[in-house]
């Protein structure tokens, strides 16, 4: 039973027509996200594979970092600026007021005038 036709969603590369060996991409090559992280990595790309993938690495972190800071730091500026400007006013519970009358208790809020 061959398990891989089970993810079809899984590129192929067939190494010819009449070949029986087909090989499955898993692992696509990590790219930056933002044009900034982009242009550094191409400023600091040497001639040594080795080093541009830990050149990458290093940035596809830092990159994450930088984004996850600057989402936190605007969703922290939108709440700011909306309770600056939806200025909420202090919540009181109105004042119970209890009289005794001639056929027991009255209970009302706030101040109430007899007629």
């Amino acid at each position: 039973m061959d398990i891989l036709k089970h993810f079809p969603h899984l590129p192929k590369l067939s190494l010819g027509r009449d070949s029986d060996i087909t090989c499955y991409t898993y692992i696509s090559m990590p790219k930056l996200k933002l044009n900034i992280f982009q242009r550094i990595y191409k400023s600091l790309k040497t001639p040594w594979l080795p080093v541009n993938y830990l050149i990458l690495g290093f940035l596809i972190g830092l990159e994450e970092q930088y984004i996850d800071f600057k989402a936190k730091q605007t969703v922290d500026d939108a709440i700011k600026k909306y309770k600056k400007e939806n200025v909420f006013t202090k919540v009181t519970k109105p004042e119970v007021v209890m009289r005794e009358t001639d056929s027991g208790w009255e209970m009302s809020i706030g101040d109430v005038d007899k007629k």
